[in-house]
């Protein structure tokens, strides 16, 4: 059995509801592939978010992405989810583990300032594990960034092999 998480949006990235089985076709080299269970409610997340908090995103790009953050924390995640945050700049730093508490949060990145390099790589390369460890059923990192890589010692290859070796899905925004 392999595990295929879909999300759908429409064209205004809202989420779609309501879809079945049917709405679906999955196909491997090319073949269609019977879906043998489908399921579309809604389940808790272990949701990590990894902030970039470089120099190059004083000012209004921090601002947008703690914004950004506090809609993950405030509007998007339920009570039963749960959520951890790093902040990378020339190093990786957790700001905090696994916890249902986004109030705490959200306190914790109101007093991020930012500074440094950008080790990406590194926050991905941190992240994804921890994210494996999540308690709940769908388990996803998201990286929040506005620039390329400039300090990790994790190279790419190395990234995207951890990536494919674990059961997460990483975004990146």
């Amino acid at each position: 059995l392999i595990n295929v998480t879909a999300t759908v949006t429409d064209a205004q990235g809202r989420f779609v509801p309501g879809l079945k089985a049917d709405d679906f076709e999955v196909y491997e080299d090319g073949k269609l592939q019977t879906i043998s269970q489908f399921d579309s409610e809604r389940v808790p997340v272990s949701l990590g978010i990894a902030l970039d908090t470089s120099g190059s995103m004083a000012g209004d790009k921090i601002a947008a992405a703690q914004g950004a953050v506090n809609r993950f924390l405030y509007d998007l995640l339920g009570e039963q989810d749960e959520v951890f945050l790093y902040r990378f700049d020339s190093r990786v730093t957790q700001i905090s583990g696994w916890t249902e508490d986004r109030r705490s949060v959200g306190r914790m990145l109101g007093s991020i300032t930012p500074n440094g390099g950008t080790a990406m790589y590194d926050a991905v390369a941190a992240a994804v594990p921890l994210a494996q460890k999540g308690t709940r059923r769908k388990k996803a990192p998201v990286l929040i960034s506005d620039g390329n890589d400039m300090n990790s010692r994790t190279g790419v290859d190395e990234v995207c092999q951890l990536i494919r070796e674990s059961e997460v899905l990483v975004y990146a925004i």
